[in-house]
């Protein structure tokens, strides 16, 4: 009979099942970056634009595909440390003084123009279910991208969730959306979202005992449930728990409990939550009052108090509780702004100023010195002479020369901006010596 029983153990250890942890992995994805929404608002669809010289509109799309390649390594259970790769070209603004993307992007569709961009994150992702086990496994991540566009460097804070889905055990199809927060000026903020395949190897293996009998399994750790039937079979456990233990009663296995010792709930990973904001208190800075994980576990910050939160706030330093926290802009300030601009004149086809210009940009300069709150937005407009791609450039060279000598004059750089309409912003008809001229303008837009 032991003969038999010991036969038939090496029988079945022979036809066992495995079950496989993953150590390491790449994948290869498509990624698509959207600057447009997070500025506007306006998410997944494009925006119609005029195509040049015709009445008809395009629809152009505002994500730019790239490329991303990706190494995870297993640090410990479900944490990941991985690299990631993205190369691609985009319609990013080459300038970092360029504070209207949008606008920019608009001439640079219209042009067909890209950048070469190229971008390395290194972030932690945190498996919530274990793909050896689910079909669809969540997770989150988080972490540090640098990146380079146009020789504009760049630091970002990607964070996001996604999901492997399994087509076969060490195969996944890898879904996620990622916000990226800038960190150095040369960056906007924007999204990522990504899809491709993963191959993971490496892969260790361990014998389970699900066929095994019970005569010779036993009940190793004495908790009344056969080591066959339990998953924790060297340590007592409840039942409920499929034979493993869970010290402070709050329904999650110990192992998979990141406070063990503390009652909490599943939605915080078993670690308590006071004010459920799914900040663990022992991280939480306001544990009664909930509030956002990158704020510590408190409600965005008001500096100034005016009832505009820091993250609208145009001017979170001064008390203004209208016009988006920013103080009142004086009107006369802004008309004597504007008769100066009228009065800005270049040579003909040319983006080198006229020397009466020079007197009218000097007004201008010293209603910026004497409010250093102000901010100036120059725009470059042309009549329709021309081709659209040469007026758009001499629009973007004009506004510019306009903000170099300001710049040149003492004013900050970082109170300064430029940006080149072209021909697509008329204020009236270009059928009309007089019409044209009035297009052929450079306006001087102040900000607080």
């Amino acid at each position: 009979m032991r003969i038999l029983i010991l036969v038939s153990i090496v029988l079945l250890s022979c036809s066992l099942s495995h079950a496989q942890d993953i150590k390491q992995e790449i994948g290869l994805c498509v990624t698509g970056f959207d600057f447009y929404g997070p500025q506007t608002g306006t998410y997944l669809l494009g925006k119609k634009i005029k195509k040049p010289g015709s009445k008809d509109y395009v629809r152009a799309s505002m994500w730019d595909p790239a490329i991303q390649a990706s190494y995870r390594h297993r640090l410990w259970h479900s944490l990941f440390i991985g690299g990631h790769l993205i190369i691609g070209n985009l319609y990013y603004p080459a300038s970092a003084k360029d504070s209207v993307y949008i606008r920019t992007k608009q001439g640079l569709l219209l042009n067909h123009q890209q950048y070469p961009y190229i971008a390395a994150d290194i972030k932690l992702c945190l498996q919530l279910l274990p793909r050896e086990r689910y079909i669809v496994s969540p997770f989150v991540e988080a972490g540090l991208s640098a990146s380079s566009r146009q020789g504009a460097n760049g630091v970002d804070l990607p964070s996001g969730l996604g999901a492997f889905i399994k087509i076969q055990q060490g195969i996944y199809i890898q879904l996620s959306a990622n916000y990226r927060m800038p960190v150095s000026a040369n960056n906007q903020p924007h999204l990522s979202y990504a899809g491709g395949l993963v191959y993971a190897w490496g892969l260790r293996t361990k014998i389970t005992k699900a066929h095994m009998p019970d005569l010779v399994l036993g009940d190793t750790d004495n908790d009344g449930i056969l080591d066959k039937d339990d998953a924790c079979p060297d340590k007592p456990g409840r039942k409920n728990m499929q034979g493993c233990p869970d010290s402070d009663g709050d329904g999650i296995k110990d192992g998979e409990d990141e406070c063990p010792d503390k009652k909490g709930s599943i939605a915080a990973r078993g670690c308590p939550d006071r004010d459920m904001d799914g900040v663990f208190d022992w991280r939480d800075s306001c544990i009664d009052i909930a509030g956002l994980v990158r704020y510590h576990g408190c409600p965005i910050p008001d500096r100034d108090q005016d009832g505009f939160n820091d993250e609208v706030d145009e001017c979170p330093n001064e008390y203004a509780p209208k016009n988006n926290g920013c103080p009142d802009i004086s009107l006369k300030e802004m008309e004597q702004i504007d008769q100066s601009a009228l009065k800005v004149q270049f040579e003909t086809a040319s983006a080198e100023l006229s020397d009466s210009s020079y007197f009218h940009l000097d007004r201008i300069i010293e209603i910026l010195k004497q409010d250093t709150l102000y901010l100036v937005e120059i725009e470059g407009h042309t009549d329709e002479n021309g081709s659209p791609e040469l007026n758009l450039q001499l629009s973007q060279q004009r506004a510019d020369a306009c903000m170099n000598y300001l710049i040149k004059k003492g004013i900050a750089e970082s109170r300064v901006s430029s940006v080149g309409f072209g021909e697509m912003k008329p204020i009236s008809s270009n059928d009309t010596p007089e019409g044209r001229a009035m297009n052929r303008r450079t306006e001087f837009i102040l900000k607080k």
